[in-house]
């Protein structure tokens, strides 16, 4: 799901495209293919408004550009990036355990 490609990619882009490469194939696992249905189940799941905007954020929903998890921080009022890493992974649990795919 890369959004960016060939010699248009930083350093920085291709991590954050790896990341979420990881977190997408997660998503698929549990059933999510698009944009819409991944909205859904956010709602669904009961996710806080920072695992909402920390999902948003990093994987660039909504049109915006992907950030990495220390732009994110940022945006999310300072958090360090360990601290937004620890908030995605809830959500992603959240969804799973939504989904019943939870280990």
């Amino acid at each position: 799901m890369s959004w960016l490609k060939g010699s248009e990619m930083t350093v920085r882009d291709q991590a954050v495209n790896d990341r979420n490469d990881r977190i997408f194939s997660r998503l698929k696992k549990m059933g999510i293919f698009s944009v819409s249905s991944l909205l859904d189940r956010m709602r669904d799941a009961g996710l806080t408004d920072s695992e909402q905007q920390a999902m948003h954020l990093m994987l660039g929903l909504g049109g915006d550009v992907p950030m990495t998890l220390k732009e994110t921080g940022a945006r999310m009022g300072g958090r360090t990036p360990e601290r937004v890493r620890q908030i995605n992974l809830k959500a992603l649990r959240k969804l799973k355990r939504l989904n019943g795919t939870a280990k």
